[in-house]
């Protein structure tokens, strides 16, 4: 008997993950695995998990403040990730993932020594709150997110939106690669 866990790719509005948090003004998102279902397949017993997202600031006293919790929406465009849990020799972790923006200046995003996944965190950080100040583009852009197995192994995302993507980061952190 297989145990499957099935993750449909989904999307996210921008401007619901913006009028979830106060004043709209968010510098980090999490996401969270949530399971949808258990079902029997045959032989094989399938969990089947939805996605949600949360947008967060820190605040002046460097706590974070958290927006309401959004709903991610299943993009049946993209084939959902599956996998047997047989094929793992230890557990898979579940926890939150992230995508923060770092601020880098172009001069330390250029760096040799910069960490590439975090720069192309802050791509996709100032692409979104680039599209968030358009009002027209605001109302229809969204964000994909598409599941994938981490080597250590944990659920993570490719995140992407308008030809900017990146992956976020298990948290407690973990390289997500």
């Amino acid at each position: 008997m297989a145990q499957k866990i099935i993750i449909p790719a989904h999307k996210v509005k921008l401007i619901d993950l913006k009028g979830s948090i106060k004043n709209g003004k968010f510098n980090k998102l999490f996401f969270q695995c949530a399971l949808k279902e258990i079902r029997n397949n045959g032989s094989d017993r399938e969990a089947v998990f939805s996605i949600i997202a949360y947008a967060g600031k820190r605040n002046i006293f460097q706590h974070w403040n958290i927006g309401s919790k959004v709903d991610c929406e299943i993009d049946n465009s993209i084939p959902p990730k599956e996998f047997n849990l047989a094929e793992y020799p230890e557990p898979i972790g579940f926890g939150n993932n992230e995508v923060h923006d770092f601020d880098f200046t172009i001069k330390q995003k250029e760096s040799k020594k910069a960490d590439v996944k975090k720069v192309k965190q802050d791509n996709l950080m100032d692409k979104i709150k680039k599209l968030l100040k358009d009002p027209e583009k605001s109302k229809t852009a969204f964000l994909t997110l598409k599941a994938k197995i981490s080597s250590n192994p944990h659920v993570t995302y490719d995140i992407s939106i308008d030809g900017t993507t990146a992956s976020a980061n298990p948290s407690p952190p973990a390289d997500p690669s």
